[in-house]
């Protein structure tokens, strides 16, 4: 790849970048501006308490909170009084086993049932809770638990109607919802180019194998996404979806991978695919078991998919080192960007325990699949260029320049094919004809005079037979038909040729005749004869034809 190429490459990769950073970061300008300037949904940032020692220690929130060797924090708010009964509070705590309370009545309790998540996953939900209708001197309570650790990292907190609260989810999950969005165009995009490329017979599997990679991402996008697990009440479901999705991403990687150039021979690719599936079917029975959790088993998923990244790109250097296209150094640097996106999401997944791991990722993929479509999209655009060159070029050499019907070479073809085939053909019918006088109409009207007679000849003849068989110029004024399959008789046939020989001697400065003859492929006993003695058949029945019409011209000099 030249410099212009590799800068422009470049190019696409920091705008995608820029427009992303963009995004989040009007996102959370926009955020902080709704939940600012907004009446029904407002930030409760003071006025939170927990007791020590018979004293109130007051704290701002959001903020993090030692609170020594105690099991659990208990923050109290005297400030959320009648103005706010009915209305829904909100924040993210599921990660300490939140509870909420409003005197000694328990809005919400955090539990899990059939799918236990860790605290990444945990540090997405929201945990929303109605408070009573009738507030009065019920004091709310926020109950954190935490598993040894005495420091706690309190999250903002919010107070507003149902439909408030649920726009605030919204506008905080934008990112993600939008990259959902840019992972269905982009499957729909890549799904649409394989079904066209399918109908001009130039089909590439890549596509397909585009196609289910998004597929795939998306559903462990969204489903991953805290949106859906808030709107799904947690639902085990939603965290079996995400993990399949996730576990299966990388098969059509892998076979993209092995659709392109000559990958296919490496056999460590299907070793690749096959540890995904097996990887997919362990993890199930262990877990069904109950002798490991799918949150225990992540890492080996993650580890696959690192491997599989690494394995491919080694792959891919080798493959353009033996044969180097701009198209497998596009791909190679796209593997590079999803490479650097996974890498980065998985050191903050396991070492810092971010829960906004998924967005590096999200990113990669979007960078990944974009500069992955161009590149495939660049290359089928020059196959299909090159095809389309071709297909010109084998229509102009089995076509009649004078004429525009195929020629002799065109015939011979077909020949074979009914040769290689010949039972599949039982009901064929071959015709030759030959325009009769044509020597005499160019030795006395010049041979313009003749390529204007074979131009009407041959427009008789495919306005009789072309509708039902494939008309051929094989000579200078030798035409031949094939009729593949037809139940008509000889005498009707001739009539069909007849009658346009007639239509066209009404209005011609030059009389048209044309001898013929016909030969059935099987004939009336049901035997089916060679090709040799079929075309023998119809050139000597042509023949006695045109010795007819010379002794019948004779007769009427």
């Amino acid at each position: 790849m030249n410099r212009q190429n590799h800068r422009k490459y470049v190019e696409i990769v920091l705008a995608i970048v820029v427009i992303i950073v963009s995004g989040i970061l009007l996102n959370s300008v926009w955020e902080k501006n709704s939940y600012r300037h907004s009446e029904k949904c407002e930030s409760i940032s003071t006025g939170w308490y927990y007791v020590d020692g018979g004293n109130k220690i007051y704290i701002s929130v959001p903020g993090k909170l030692a609170v020594g060797e105690q099991k659990g924090l208990t923050l109290y708010n005297d400030e959320i009084s009648d103005e706010y009964s009915g209305k829904v509070i909100t924040l993210r705590g599921a990660k300490y086993d939140l509870e909420i309370k409003a005197g000694n009545q328990l809005l919400y309790d955090y539990t899990e049932e059939g799918f236990e998540r860790n605290e990444q996953m945990r540090s997405k939900i929201h945990c929303d809770a109605r408070l009573p209708e009738n507030l009065k001197e019920n004091q709310v309570a926020l109950v954190f638990y935490s598993a040894g650790d005495s420091q706690y990292e309190i999250p903002r907190i919010y107070i507003g109607t149902e439909k408030a609260v649920l726009g605030s989810h919204i506008r905080e999950d934008l990112f993600n919802i939008g990259v959902v969005l840019a992972i269905v165009v982009l499957s729909i995009l890549a799904i649409a180019i394989s079904v066209c490329m399918r109908r001009i017979k130039m089909g590439d599997k890549r596509f397909e194998d585009i196609g289910g990679f998004l597929l795939l991402c998306g559903l462990w996008c969204m489903t991953d996404s805290s949106i859906a697990q808030t709107m799904s009440n947690m639902s085990p479901m939603m965290c079996y979806i995400s993990f399949y999705a996730f576990m299966l991403f990388g098969i059509p990687m892998l076979h993209f991978l092995k659709n392109t150039g000559d990958m296919n021979k490496y056999r460590i690719l299907d070793v690749c695919i096959l540890s995904f599936y097996i990887n997919v079917i362990a993890q199930s029975i262990l877990c069904y078991l109950g002798i490991f959790r799918f949150i225990d088993m992540l890492f080996i998923t993650h580890i696959l998919l690192v491997g599989s990244v690494v394995i491919g790109a080694l792959l891919l250097v080798k493959e353009y080192r033996e044969n180097p296209k701009k198209e497998l150094l596009l791909i190679i640097f796209s593997f590079c960007v999803v490479s650097a996106g996974g890498v980065l999401a998985i050191l903050l997944y396991w070492l810092y325990e971010v829960p906004y791991y998924g967005m590096i990722y999200e990113t990669g993929i979007v960078v990944f699949v974009v500069l992955i479509l161009c590149g495939v999209i660049a290359s089928n655009v020059g196959n299909m260029k090159f095809k389309t060159e071709m297909e010109v070029y084998q229509r102009l050499s089995k076509e009649d320049r004078l004429t525009g019907m195929l020629n002799r070479r065109a015939f011979e073809e077909e020949l074979e094919e009914i040769e290689s085939n010949i039972y599949s053909y039982e009901d064929a019918v071959l015709i030759f004809l030959d325009i009769n006088r044509l020597k005499e109409m160019n030795d006395y009207f010049g041979h313009s005079a003749g390529d204007e007679l074979i131009i009407i000849a041959a427009k008789c003849i495919k306005n009789a037979f072309a509708e039902i068989g494939m008309c051929y110029r094989i000579g200078g004024d030798e035409f031949c038909v094939i009729l593949p399959e037809t139940h008509e008789s000889e005498a009707k046939l001739m009539d069909r040729l007849d009658e346009e020989i007639a239509k066209q001697n009404k209005d011609s400065r030059f009389h048209l005749s044309i001898a013929r003859g016909l030969s059935f492929l099987k004939d009336c006993s049901g035997t089916v004869k060679s090709v040799s003695d079929w075309k023998y058949e119809a050139d000597h029945k042509m023949y006695e034809n045109k010795g007819w019409h010379r002794i019948n011209q004779r007769e009427e000099e």
